[in-house]
């Protein structure tokens, strides 16, 4: 992979990784309730 692929690659993976940012918060919170539950 050329130096310029590799760092488009990088930058796809962090805005990736902003965008899902909220939806992953939303997902960890939603699992600390099913645990709170099973409990």
């Amino acid at each position: 992979m050329s130096h310029e692929g590799l760092i488009e690659n990088v930058y796809s993976v962090l805005l990736n990784a902003t965008s899902h940012r909220d939806e992953v918060t939303l997902s960890a919170a939603m699992a600390e309730e099913i645990n709170d539950h099973n409990i």
